[in-house]
């Protein structure tokens, strides 16, 4: 047993190695005429306030990438250089480190998988607190960490693959966009008209990176820096609104229930995030606006917890029951 897990570790920190490598070579292509070049970039996307600029966040970005690819392990050298490289790092220098890593994904396969959309996190006063935040966070989403299910299939998660720690789970509505969002053009009636499909999800929250006691970073800025601490994201059946009776007006009642090991964890509804999914929608187009970049046709987007929170270990097994026929997920954590 120790055997084996000695050997899975040394294939993770290999991999971790090799991702590195392989995202140093591509960072370092000319830009000239590619489709890195041809992306809509504003200029001051990568400028930091704390560090030197571009190649600063370029690098603490593939390092970041790389981390992830590893699963977060806390004893190899690239997790100190990362969290070395994070100690002077402030909330807006770790959403351009985010937004590095959104450019890479939409222009590469490999790692993460290409940019899928976003989620939006600290949609409640507490988690806000706990973070040092006055607002909410966002945090890109990419393919690699989305799993489509059918009602009734059990997703099996390895915790050991996701991150050193903060893992819990949370249920959240997710909605695809059929067109993209203006942050100028905010109100439920463009929202709604926006919205290809509703799904119900699971996100399985992972922090990568973790404050010591010889390291006391702040939590946000590791967070979002983290691409939001993401770990993976369960989507049910999609559906149009109204193919399940739902609107603009019923969406804040959509209400679910948690159950770890078949004990009742919690109850939640729509109106927990921000009082209504949209809210977080209008906000993630205003933020994302802030910054140079523009909800667009295509993203999904996870709006933010309805339960809370709950905290799972390996061998738990969790249900997530949704009404409004939107239906149940299940999941069974691995170690």
């Amino acid at each position: 047993m120790k055997s084996t897990l000695a050997k899975t570790r040394m294939k993770q920190m290999w991999t971790a190695t090799q991702a590195w490598s392989k995202l140093r070579f591509e960072l370092a292509l000319p830009r000239t005429g590619s489709s890195l070049a041809r992306h809509e970039q504003p200029k001051d996307a990568f400028v930091l306030s704390g560090v030197t600029g571009y190649d600063e966040v370029r690098d603490r970005a593939f390092k970041m990438q790389a981390l992830r690819d590893a699963g977060g392990l806390g004893e190899t050298k690239l997790y100190e250089q990362v969290m070395q490289s994070m100690c002077d790092v402030n909330l807006a220098d770790a959403y351009s480190i985010q937004m590095q890593l959104v450019r890479l994904g939409r222009t590469h396969t490999v790692h993460a998988g290409r940019h899928a959309g976003w989620k939006v996190g600290a949609t409640a006063p507490g988690p806000q607190k706990a973070l040092g935040l006055t607002e909410p966070f966002h945090g890109p989403l990419f393919d690699r960490w989305i799993k489509q299910t059918a009602n009734d299939e059990v997703v099996e998660l390895s915790l050991s693959q996701l991150g050193l720690g903060g893992i819990t789970l949370e249920t959240e509505l997710g909605f695809g966009l059929a067109k993209g969002l203006e942050p100028d053009d905010m109100n439920w009636q463009s929202i709604e008209a926006a919205v290809d499909f509703v799904a119900p999800c699971v996100e399985v929250t992972a922090r990568r990176l973790i404050p010591t006691a010889a390291m006391p970073l702040s939590p946000a800025p590791l967070v979002v820096a983290d691409s939001g601490g993401c770990g993976a994201v369960i989507i049910g059946k999609k559906v149009s609104l109204a193919e399940v009776g739902l609107s603009a007006d019923s969406l804040p009642d959509v209400s679910v229930s948690v159950e770890l090991n078949g004990k009742t964890m919690g109850y939640g509804n729509g109106s927990s995030v921000l009082g209504h999914p949209f809210h977080s929608l209008a906000w993630l187009a205003k933020s994302l606006a802030a910054r140079g970049h523009l909800l667009r046709a295509g993203d999904f987007v996870i709006t933010g917890t309805m339960h809370g929170k709950t905290e799972v270990r390996p061998g738990d097994a969790a249900l997530a029951s949704f009404d409004s026929n939107l239906g149940a997920l299940r999941l069974q954590f691995l170690p």
